[in-house]
């Protein structure tokens, strides 16, 4: 008979994406809904391409109260994408504790989750004290090992908080110009995705 236990855990990979939707990106937001959808079909993609890995997806909406889309962390083949609507204060400090508390759950059982990767989205203005709330999520052990990025679509952004959130200046791009922000968003995750997915498939 078979041992169960012998058998190898499935690898696989987990993804925050945190989504300014405040009133600032209303410009921004028909574009913001377009590269999300691209980055979902692109993981569903990848998915297939990588038979045998697992992806948890999560997008957490940052307004004036932040909140979860779907029911947060969820299996690839569950996670339904919603329409993001632009509205509201950039309350980054409530996103961040949000966040962090997640972060404090124990890894998903189902699957030995062995990446991170979390990517911000903004336009690098929050309208809130966020830097208590950044002190603590800088302490959270499964944010420190993660991939991390911060994307902004802003000629002046707030650099220390995008640099802070992603580990460094080299993991932050400031965009601007038509399209440039989906554009670069999508070229970095799928750029992420490739290397850490062929690295966990290598090894299964």
């Amino acid at each position: 008979m078979e041992d169960l236990a012998e058998k190898p855990k499935a690898r696989g990979l987990i993804f925050f994406f945190i989504a300014d939707v405040s009133s600032s990106m209303h410009e921004k937001i028909k574009e913001l809904n377009e590269v999300m959808g691209q980055i979902i079909r692109y993981l569903r993609e990848a998915k297939r391409q990588y038979e045998g890995l697992e992806f948890m997806v999560s997008v957490l909406e940052v307004a004036s109260s932040s909140f979860w889309m779907d029911k947060g962390l969820t299996p690839l083949n569950e996670f339904h994408l919603s329409e993001m609507i632009s509205i509201g204060k950039s309350q980054m400090g409530t996103a961040f504790d949000l966040l962090n508390k997640e972060l404090s759950k124990p890894v998903p059982e189902e699957s030995a989750m062995e990446y991170t990767y979390i990517l911000l989205l903004t336009d690098g203005n929050p309208t809130d004290d966020y830097k208590p709330s950044l002190d603590n999520l800088l302490k959270n052990q499964w944010f420190l090992k993660s991939f991390r990025q911060s994307i902004s679509y802003n000629k002046g952004p707030d650099m220390e908080m995008l640099k802070r959130f992603a580990g460094g200046i080299e993991h932050v791009t400031i965009m601007e110009g038509p399209d440039a922000f989906s554009n670069m968003a999508f070229i970095n995750v799928v750029h992420e995705v490739y290397d850490l997915a062929k690295e966990l498939f290598r090894r299964i």
